[in-house]
């Protein structure tokens, strides 16, 4: 990806994503394949794929609860994160989600994740709340999202740099999985390594 596909105004949205937004259920099998931003210099962040259930403005879910499923998919080199779920949901299998920057790995803002037999590896994010693997965003959702559920999956290396407090202490405590808002039950874990 070298250029930005689409600014999208909704709540919660990425600023620039590098793919339209998908709103409608969508199955990616990419058999190995990578989708890789190799923006030149200059070129604005951007996010590389993003899956929404918002309108600009609208409510959650103004869409038909669209679900994003990544077979066999290396996602990389980000600015503004790997992978942005607005409202929207996303199934990552056999999987990786790897070397993103701005946003980290994954944004779960009000949607459901399932990951299976994948790797979030080696994200960087600057939010505030930590998360540089996966960041669950609960604030004005509709009811019981954000929701994560991992399953034989590993999610290492991930870091956050969002700076340092008066006191000295580093921001963004969480940096495999950090989740605002939402509720605590919300990520369940079976059979994964978090490191």
């Amino acid at each position: 990806l070298i250029a930005v596909a689409e600014n999208p105004s909704g709540y919660n949205a990425p600023l620039a994503v590098g793919l339209p937004v998908i709103r409608v259920s969508t199955t990616i099998n990419a058999n190995g394949a990578t989708i890789r931003r190799r923006a030149p210099p200059g070129m604005p962040d951007f996010t590389v794929l993003a899956v929404s259930g918002r309108t600009a403005g609208g409510p959650p879910s103004c869409y038909a609860d669209p679900v994003l499923t990544l077979n066999q998919t290396f996602v990389t080199g980000g600015s503004g994160g790997g992978l942005h779920m607005n409202s929207g949901n996303a199934v990552v299998q056999d999987s990786t989600i790897s070397e993103n920057t701005g946003a980290g790995g994954i944004i779960n803002a009000c949607g459901s994740l399932s990951l299976l037999n994948s790797t979030i590896s080696y994200n960087t994010s600057d939010n505030a709340f930590g998360g540089g693997g996966i960041f669950l965003w609960g604030f004005s959702c509709a009811p019981g999202k954000p929701t994560a559920n991992i399953s034989f999956s590993t999610i290492y290396e991930n870091q956050n740099t969002s700076g340092r407090t008066a006191n000295g202490d580093p921001y963004g405590p969480g940096y495999a999985i950090s989740n605002a808002y939402g509720n605590p039950s919300a990520v369940a874990i079976k059979n994964s390594i978090l490191a």
